[in-house]
């Protein structure tokens, strides 16, 4: 393949992505509201419309299928991933009052991009526990990443973690996002799509379920108090334990016979559109002014 045909096909995947962030935005703002459909419908239908370009062009593409999974995922392995995702989200959710306060230094506000629902919604727990982390995953892991896969490992798990942050258009979520993109991002290339697919799963699925162990009582806050003790205690010993083996470079970061620099990547134009317009819409919908 050509540099050409390969900028003409990257161009496509970033105009498919900027197209999945523009559809959604305009569903979920403009076209459902006017439907009078309820806040949780509309978003999962948004992300089922919205995520057809890209999906079509992965369709197309079928980068995924091209390689195969590095080594199988024990339960282990699952676990410490797990932890440290969990992890992450704690630390960012530790890091939020810090935060808030630097924004108000500077007189801005941070707000979430979607406001909370008042009441427990099944619709919206099967987008954010099921059919969000699965489109999600087949879209940043099983094309975006496959696709910058060819660039480098470390190039491909960066930027594809960093878009799929950009994506959430909310700050502190995104920042979440960003950081757990990394790991799911590992697990895809480590391992398989389908184990970054049930990570997202599970991760999404205890973060929703925080809140309401928060309102269940003594019982709740000893079972949230064991989570977050036990993700943090796994991710720990686990990263201790990789630290002390002295081990080769994985196979899934060795670089490959003849690289493709990422230079020619992050020339292409679309790539900063789509970075800009997600950057900007966060902010957007995210800061106010004091």
């Amino acid at each position: 393949m050509t540099l050409l045909q390969r900028r003409l096909g990257s161009s496509t995947l970033w105009f498919c992505l900027l197209a999945y962030s523009v559809i959604f935005i305009l569903l979920q703002r403009l076209v459902f509201p006017r439907l009078h459909l309820p806040a949780d419908a509309a978003t999962l239908a948004s992300a089922c419309l919205a995520s057809f370009p890209v999906l079509l062009y992965g369709r197309i593409q079928s980068p995924w299928s091209s390689r195969s999974a590095a080594e199988r995922p024990g339960a282990t392995a699952l676990l410490y991933l797990f932890g440290l995702d969990m992890t992450f989200k704690l630390v960012v959710s530790l890091s939020t009052p810090g935060l808030d306060n630097l924004l108000r230094f500077a007189g801005l506000s941070a707000q979430p991009a979607a406001a909370p629902e008042s009441a427990f919604s099944p619709i919206l727990a099967i987008y954010v526990c099921l059919l969000g982390p699965v489109l999600e995953e087949l879209i940043y892991r099983g094309v975006l990443l496959s696709r910058l896969r060819p660039y480098g490992a470390l190039f491909a798990l960066v930027l594809s973690s960093i878009c799929f942050g950009l994506m959430h258009h909310d700050l502190y979520q995104g920042l979440s996002a960003c950081l757990s993109g990394l790991i799911y991002g590992y697990a895809a290339l480590h391992y398989s799509l389908p184990a970054a697919i049930c990570l997202h799963i599970a991760g999404n699925t205890v973060s929703t379920a925080l809140p309401l162990l928060k309102e269940a009582g003594t019982a709740g806050s000893l079972i949230l108090l064991c989570l977050v003790f036990g993700s943090f205690l796994v991710a720990l010993l686990g990263t201790l334990l990789l630290v002390s083996r002295k081990k080769k470079q994985p196979r899934w970061l060795s670089t490959q016979s003849s690289p493709l620099r990422p230079a020619n990547m992050l020339s292409s134009p679309m790539l900063w559109v789509v970075i800009l317009f997600d950057t900007a819409y966060t902010l957007k919908a995210s800061l106010t002014l004091l």
